[in-house]
């Protein structure tokens, strides 16, 4: 990881313990004061783009989360399997936004989980949810997506714009120093994966489905506490 690149992400993470920076819009307003662009956003978080580096920052004003969900998107036929990994602390406000876009896939721009729904789209495949993993605190959350993101790309899934993912499967994690004691967490695999406990994007979203319900239950999986 690049000294430039941590050094941003310390600013603004400082900026934000230590009560400068107390809601989305502030924080808003000090990353394009600085010159950068949000290229990617979501409820928690954005992608911050500057002309040297891309990085993203997670933040939660004014809630204290407590746990959060590591999920994928998947579909697949006889060929290839093609995955969307992400992770969130609101996980049915998060399926309706996937539900959203992959309804207009062309109407709702550039988003991370764009272009898996064009690749699922053009094979005519219906996108499945399953829950990977339930992970307590914001950066184990941050840390343990990237792990199960180049977990997927390890066994030559398909990972459609994977480029432009907050996290990167080419690439090492952006961690803040309170970060530093997940190093040693047991690595995700995906040859232990139920995909009978899947289940479609659509039957998530319009059932109200629990993400304990799709949780992967393994004995070579443990839940970070």
């Amino acid at each position: 990881m690049k000294p430039a690149k941590q050094a941003a992400l310390d600013v603004l993470v400082g900026m934000i313990e230590t009560g400068q920076i107390e809601s989305k819009n502030q924080l808003q307003l000090e990353i394009l004061k600085r010159g950068w662009e949000i290229s990617l956003y979501g409820d928690d978080f954005f992608t911050i783009k500057t002309k040297a580096f891309r990085f993203r920052l997670r933040f939660d004003f004014g809630h204290s989360v407590e746990h959060g969900w590591i999920y994928a998107l998947i579909a697949r036929n006889d060929f290839e399997i093609g995955c969307y990994v992400g992770s969130t602390s609101k996980f049915h406000s998060r399926m309706e936004s996937h539900f959203n876009i992959y309804k207009n896939i062309y109407g709702h721009g550039a988003k991370t989980s764009t272009e898996f729904f064009l690749w699922a789209s053009k094979r005519s495949l219906i996108p499945n949810v399953i829950v990977l993993e339930k992970v307590f605190g914001k950066t184990k959350l941050l840390v343990r997506e990237n792990l199960w993101t180049k977990a997927a790309e390890n066994i030559q899934w398909v990972l459609p714009g994977v480029e432009r993912w907050g996290c990167q499967a080419n690439k090492p994690i952006i961690q803040s120093p309170s970060a530093a004691s997940t190093s040693n967490m047991e690595h995700p695999d995906f040859h232990f994966l139920d995909l009978s406990l899947a289940r479609t994007l659509f039957d998530v979203v319009h059932q109200q489905i629990h993400p304990a319900t799709l949780l992967l239950g393994s004995a070579h999986q443990q839940q970070i506490k």
